[in-house]
């Protein structure tokens, strides 16, 4: 048989069956149309994925601390125990150390009500160094953040997120008011940029203090323990070196080896990977359910 009986022969078999034939390309149409769209989905959703973790700053790495164990037995989740200081913070900060870490921000976090112009608001404040804009890539929309000799003397300041600063004050600039966390007041020295929110919650929704006076007048039983120590690489290809260089200083700070680790450091680059190695299983498997129906209303057909 030539091609032009084959053709001629097909055109003929559309012809007679004329309802069928339209109801299998349409059927067609609906499956290719509905794979585009998942995986158009699916990777729109990795991307959103990806933005938000790059808004945690830009080449990232996060220190955690390890899990509690109670008397009883019971252990917790990773970060539940306190076994990160200060003094970490400053042994990572040490270019001798860690040569290819530009810059450590220890973060101290605890939920405090704040009050101002008649009004409260409860969010989350958090005690931090002057590095802290730089690692986590953020700017401010008005006013200034601490300074080094502010964060030495305690100064009783604060950087408010563009969503606590609206909730107080509304559309006033709040830059120079007064703000009582808990019973102490703070004079509102800046207003962070919005950033919206990421993988960690809201970001435009805390109040930044320096960590000297969150351990003094904000959260007195912290002591020198630290939540999290976020940790910026001097560029992306040195990421990994800075990763090895974190690792090794802490294990030789805590006397421990990597099998019995009380921290763990994160990458930015590992956080994409597994927070979008998801979405892309989720399109590809969403993916073949389309096409499996599309196969089998053709068969069928």
């Amino acid at each position: 048989m030539t091609w032009s009986e084959t053709l001629r022969t097909a055109l003929e078999a559309i012809r007679t069956r004329r309802m069928r034939s339209a109801l299998t390309v349409l059927g067609i149409l609906i499956g290719i149309g509905a794979v585009m769209l998942t995986v158009g989905l699916g990777q729109g959703a990795q991307q959103e994925v990806a933005d938000q973790i790059d808004k945690l700053g830009s080449n990232l790495l996060i220190v955690s601390p390890g899990s509690s164990t109670s008397l009883s037995g019971v252990r917790g989740g990773r970060g539940s125990a306190t076994t990160l200081t200060a003094t970490d913070a400053t042994t990572l900060a040490d270019p001798e150390v860690a040569p290819d870490i530009s810059g450590v921000a220890p973060v101290s976090t605890t939920q405090a009500s704040l009050t101002a112009n008649g009004t409260n608001w409860t969010t989350n404040v958090i005690g931090t160094t002057a590095q802290w804009p730089d690692v986590r890539a953020r700017t401010l929309e008005s006013g200034r953040f601490f300074t080094e000799d502010e964060l030495v003397s305690a100064q009783a300041e604060v950087v408010l997120g563009a969503t606590t600063a609206e909730e107080l004050f509304g559309v006033e600039d709040p830059v120079g008011s007064s703000v009582t966390i808990g019973s102490q007041p703070f004079t509102v020295i800046g207003v962070l940029a919005s950033v919206g929110s990421t993988v960690g919650g809201d970001e435009d929704d805390q109040a930044v203090v320096p960590s000297t006076t969150f351990a003094t007048s904000v959260s007195p039983d912290t002591g020198t323990s630290i939540g999290t120590i976020y940790l910026e690489a001097q560029d992306g290809e040195s990421l990994s070196a800075a990763y090895q260089e974190a690792t090794n200083a802490l294990l030789t700070a805590h006397g421990v080896t990597a099998s019995d680790a009380d921290f763990s450091v994160s990458s930015q680059e590992s956080i994409v990977e597994t927070a979008t190695s998801t979405t892309r299983t989720l399109t590809v498997l969403l993916g073949a359910s389309p096409r499996s129906r599309c196969s089998s209303a053709a068969s069928g057909s």
